[in-house]
């Protein structure tokens, strides 16, 4: 599989005009979302910090994945948050308002003879604003170079769905 390629990066000001006044510290701005990782030190994260794992754990019966235990996935994303951990990627997209439209979560792991991968365990959006994923998806790949990592690998349980990948740089590999 070859690396995950992106178009060049360019975030998008805030405007009057997209409903933006400012953008908070360690937030991007797409369309009229902030995309971020979560940290326990942002206030924001701490405050969303639960939807985050409803929506997330949520995730699993939208898309009947029978590989991921609900109460393990709550854990390591508390674990993780709390610690602070480098090694778990938790990107989310928020409105205006605080709510949450769009998350992401990665993790390395060892995938066979492609070695250590950025497995994108979850990846949802829930509104139709493109440079939601423009954005997330370079916030992922400034993760993985920190990491080393230069495949992302996202998860899914049908090729139906693996076909939705596509249209961002992915190609399927079984």
């Amino acid at each position: 599989m070859p690396e995950l390629k992106l178009p060049d990066f360019i975030p998008v000001e805030p405007t009057k005009a997209n409903g933006l006044d400012s953008t908070p510290p360690g937030k991007v701005v797409a369309g009229e979302y902030f995309v971020f990782a979560l940290s326990k030190e942002d206030p924001l994260s701490q405050e969303i910090f639960p939807d985050y794992v409803a929506r997330a754990i949520g995730f699993i019966d939208r898309y009947g994945i029978d590989s991921v235990d609900k109460v393990w996935l709550g854990r390591a994303l508390y674990n993780a948050f709390e610690q602070g951990a480098k090694g778990v990627l938790m990107l989310a997209a928020v409105d205006k308002n605080s709510n949450l439209v769009a998350h992401l979560i990665s993790y390395p792991e060892q995938y066979g003879k492609l070695g250590f991968v950025a497995t994108i365990l979850e990846l949802e959006k829930d509104v139709e604003e493109p440079e939601i994923m423009v954005v997330g998806l370079e916030l992922l790949k400034s993760w993985m170079r920190s990491l080393k990592l230069t495949i992302a690998l996202p998860t899914t349980n049908t090729r139906e769905r693996a076909r939705l990948f596509q249209r961002y740089g992915f190609h399927e590999y079984r």
